[in-house]
């Protein structure tokens, strides 16, 4: 159990405010959004790549490379990795809301900022390794880039629904914040 669970559940967590609760719902909200409006973003690739299979080893290869890219990036990457985070991040910040935390609260809840020196690391590590995938994926020839693109929107579309099904439920898991207080009056 996190600190941040046992301090509520030992009935020591500040009750959330109002503007606690718009930070968390903006940060959650924010953040599905964004893979929502990648998804739409890649969607006329994905529908060209569909239409330009003409073998049955593309469809299968297709059909192969969806289930994968959906179960790697939807299931494992969002619904097991970062919705829990995600969700706990939001509930924290509902109960600590800071001004600049409140303004960035998708990119925090992201763990991209006032996280520990480890969250820190993977979060900005896989930022570079999908910016890596971005750049590479254009480069594949057809149908393939746009078989790949179905996989991706099936994956933010599962990861968009997963961030807001487990910040709905309240489920978590440890926000990975860092231990130490805050400075007073510091943004975070």
């Amino acid at each position: 159990m996190s600190t941040a669970d046992r301090a509520a559940a030992e009935g020591l967590a500040p009750a959330p405010g109002a503007l606690g609760r718009v930070g968390a719902l903006w940060g959650s909200a924010g953040l599905a959004a964004l893979l929502m409006v990648c998804a739409l973003r890649l969607w006329p690739h994905a529908v060209d790549g569909v239409r330009e299979v003409t073998t049955l080893g593309q469809a299968l290869g297709g059909a192969l490379i969806v289930a994968g890219i959906a179960w790697a990036e939807g299931y494992r990457g969002f619904w097991c990795g970062l919705s829990p985070l995600v969700a706990a991040r939001s509930r924290w910040l509902a109960q600590h809301p800071r001004p600049l935390l409140l303004l960035m609260a998708p990119v925090f809840t992201l763990g991209m900022l006032h996280a520990t020196r480890r969250r820190l690391i993977r979060a900005w590590a896989l930022t570079a390794m999908i910016t890596g995938f971005i750049v590479a994926v254009p480069l594949l020839p057809s149908p393939w880039r746009g078989l790949i693109d179905l996989g991706v929107v099936v994956g933010l579309s599962v990861g968009a629904l997963s961030i807001l099904a487990r910040t709905c439920q309240g489920a978590g898991s440890d926000p990975e914040v860092p231990a130490a207080a805050p400075r007073p009056g510091a943004p975070w």
